[in-house]
């Protein structure tokens, strides 16, 4: 059983990596209109890590601190991001919470797996190592 949730929780934190690749027309979308230069890197980053985290998700089971430490760093870029993005959307220039929803629900989902599947791997890998 704890292989099994192990390997979903593997599973959960590819799908949010490439979900994130693949919609990241979304969230570009969205960081054309946002009036600080360091989103569109902490955008890359976001997308990066969360694809770190999941290429080294395999080494969980041996190296919990390198899951540890990608997962830290999807999490701190991500919520870099959402920052700057809700920083903008309070000052009210071009962007609206109506436009940034999607990429918002899409990037908090992303972290939540990312959280998520590292601590359930975490918690199950002694019986993959």
């Amino acid at each position: 059983m704890k292989e099994h949730l192990f390997k979903t929780a593997r599973l959960l934190i590819y799908m949010a990596a490439i979900g994130q690749l693949a919609l990241s027309q979304v969230h570009i979308g969205i960081i054309t209109k946002v009036f600080a230069p360091s989103v569109g890197f902490f955008l890359f980053l976001f997308v990066i890590a969360g694809l770190v985290t999941a290429f080294n998700s395999s080494s969980a089971a041996s190296k919990p601190l390198i899951a540890v430490l990608g997962c830290g760093a999807s999490l701190l870029t991500g919520v870099l991001y959402l920052n700057i993005v809700f920083k903008d959307i309070a000052n009210a220039t071009l962007l609206t919470f109506e436009e940034a929803q999607v990429s918002i629900f899409v990037s908090l989902l992303a972290m939540f797996l990312y959280l998520a599947g590292t601590v359930t791997m975490l918690v199950t890998r002694n019986h993959n190592g």
